[in-house]
């Protein structure tokens, strides 16, 4: 999974998300880990600091995600959005739905 870290903590597992999620094979190891943490109950933090593109299928895959996380009570924060990512989160909207915070440190302070 060279375009996923996963850390994991005592309280949640964090991803780090490099380069791009395009809707190939790398994408699929995103939702791996993300399952992997909602399987074993954990908080999430998707850090895209280092990512500079996100495919509509990774959208979808993330609203979908974060409901999940939200049924079971559990957190699914979003952090490090470039401008790019950033500008594509206004016009989807998806500010108004996941929750998002400007970098790890401020992510993390809401665990």
């Amino acid at each position: 999974m060279e375009n996923i870290e996963i850390i994991k903590d005592n309280n949640y597992y964090l991803l780090n998300v490099n380069g791009q999620l395009t809707g190939g094979t790398e994408t699929d190891d995103f939702v791996t880990s993300i399952e992997e943490a909602e399987n074993d109950g954990k908080n999430l933090i998707v850090n895209f600091e280092n990512c500079n593109y996100i495919s509509s299928i990774v959208i979808g895959l993330l609203l979908k995600k974060y409901a999940k996380f939200s049924e079971n009570n559990l957190k699914f924060i979003v952090c490090g959005l470039n401008h790019t990512l950033e500008n594509v989160f206004k016009m989807t909207k998806l500010f108004t739905i996941l929750y998002i915070e400007k970098d790890l440190e401020a992510a993390k302070a809401k665990m």
